[in-house]
């Protein structure tokens, strides 16, 4: 999954400000994407042992909110897979 595969432009009703899929410093690939909201961020990276993406998020609000991201994030990944 690259930065070019993620379409939508909100994670939690907020703008998305940042995606990137290379290490800020030397450009070199992080194996997966970050994607990044004022309220919050998420990764995601292929599984290193099974055929799977593992999601990891944050949010700088409240657990609900948290929530929203991650129901986000699976549908930012699933469409980013869908079209691979």
């Amino acid at each position: 999954m690259t930065a070019t595969q993620i379409v939508p432009k909100e994670l939690a009703v907020e703008v998305i400000t940042e995606v990137i899929d290379t290490a800020p410093g030397n450009r070199q690939p992080i194996g997966g994407i970050n994607v990044v909201s004022p309220g919050g961020w998420i990764a995601a990276r292929p599984s290193g042992t099974v055929a799977m993406y593992r999601i990891y998020a944050e949010s700088f609000r409240e657990q609900d909110h948290l929530q929203t991201i991650l129901n986000d994030a699976q549908r930012i990944v699933d469409g980013a897979l869908a079209d691979s």
